[in-house]
């Protein structure tokens, strides 16, 4: 069951479109392994939910399964079973974090992710819903069953658009979207997923950032124009007819994923467009980028990728996760009204009460008071991978 409403289409039994104007989620990115000082690709997120820390690592061991066995499907928000899929005779060891996602596998192949607004939602089958797959559990059968980022890119893809459909973390236009960043130690990519107007399916497109270059999404999808002739880019077989459908697309200009699917950043003007300049000016200061850029459905205002002004650390990407603005005119601890009680970087956002009157909203820095955990693994080409995990805020 499906509606169109003001450009976009919410899929529930029955359709439910809600606002969640203080939505606050992860900031992601991944590098590509000529990026890096010792050649290892990384990938990693700030994990910026309600209510943290209280994520750990989990680690799941290599298995062996029986001709016939079916691997369960489980709701994201109850963990309940809600479908299942058939099972694999082997699959991987990994690891996830307990109230995030996958985190990385025994081949060294990774995510990191970040919810964005999307004009089609749907929600899960166990909330009265249509649909089977949650990025959670697309990363958690991708480290299952994958040892490229490739393989990942169109394993999930491939299930949620023929095998029962995708839900995001709600039914909100704002948060039913996502993107997953996937790299394994030779490649590194962007993938975005959203639901299909049955609600039964997905849409969905993926980019490899170039190997010299870094790429971070800050809540927003990132990727925009698309080379369909390239093996850089990978595209859904519906999403071009989906949105010639619903105007989204004239049919004749080079398919913009973004522009067709996106409403942009969600919350207030520059809660995306901000963390993504801030992040490319830190690691690529010589651009010059101008932070007063918005993020719209028409308009990504910063470029997919960078490169970097110079090889980049694991400690260079720690810098970034640290950062509120700290010597900017944004700093959330400068002495400004606009910084938090006593300089301190911890910006609380509004209430009930004061969400009544439009008065705008506090810079959303990439480091931020709810993060529940930030991670970054290391794909190196040698040896073992490596995974950072820092509970709480990463400042």
């Amino acid at each position: 069951m499906w509606s169109l409403c003001r450009t976009v289409v919410a899929v529930t039994l029955p359709v439910v479109v809600l606002a969640k104007p203080l939505a606050d989620h992860c900031t992601g990115v991944v590098v590509g392994p000529k990026a890096t000082v010792d050649g290892s690709s990384l990938v990693g997120q700030t994990n910026d939910a309600e209510g943290g820390p209280g994520s750990s690592l989990v680690f799941v061991p290599t298995k062996e399964h029986a001709a016939g066995n079916l691997r369960p499907i489980l709701d994201q928000e109850t963990g309940v079973q809600i479908g299942s899929i058939p099972q694999v005779a082997h699959t991987f060891a990994y690891t996830y974090a307990t109230l995030g996602y996958g985190v990385m596998n025994e081949h060294k192949l990774a995510f990191g992710e970040s919810t964005c607004s999307a004009r089609i939602t749907a929600s899960s089958l166990a909330h009265n819903g249509t649909a089977l797959f949650s990025n959670k559990e697309l990363t958690h059968i991708a480290l299952e069953r994958c040892s490229s980022a490739r393989c990942a890119v169109a394993l999930m893809g491939n299930l949620a658009e023929n095998q029962g459909g995708f839900y995001g973390e709600s039914n909100d236009v704002n948060t039913g979207g996502e993107a997953l960043l996937v790299a394994d130690p030779a490649e590194a990519w962007v993938f975005h997923i959203l639901a299909d107007p049955t609600g039964k399916s997905a849409i969905w497109a993926a980019q490899r950032v170039p190997n010299d270059h870094v790429s971070w999404v800050p809540n927003t999808f990132v990727i925009r124009e698309m080379d369909l002739s390239s093996d850089a880019f990978m595209l859904s077989p519906n999403a071009a007819a989906v949105a010639k459908e619903f105007g989204w697309w004239d049919g004749k200009s080079r398919f913009n994923f973004a522009r067709a699917f996106s409403l942009g950043e969600y919350s207030n003007p520059h809660y995306s467009s901000r963390r993504l300049w801030r992040a490319f000016d830190l690691l690529a200061p010589s651009l010059r980028l101008d932070p007063s850029f918005e993020i719209t459905d028409v308009d990504g205002a910063y470029p997919f990728s960078v490169k970097p002004d110079h090889l980049l650390s694991t400690s260079d990407i720690f810098r970034v996760f640290r950062d509120y603005y700290e010597g900017t005119p944004f700093s959330l601890v400068g002495d400004t009204p606009a910084a938090g009680p006593f300089n301190s970087p911890l910006r609380v956002a509004a209430g009930d009460s004061e969400a009544e009157v439009p008065t705008g909203g506090w810079e959303r820095p990439i480091s931020i008071y709810r993060t529940d955990y930030a991670v970054l693994s290391a794909c190196h080409p040698e040896g073992h991978g490596l995974v950072w995990l820092a509970p709480h805020t990463p400042h």
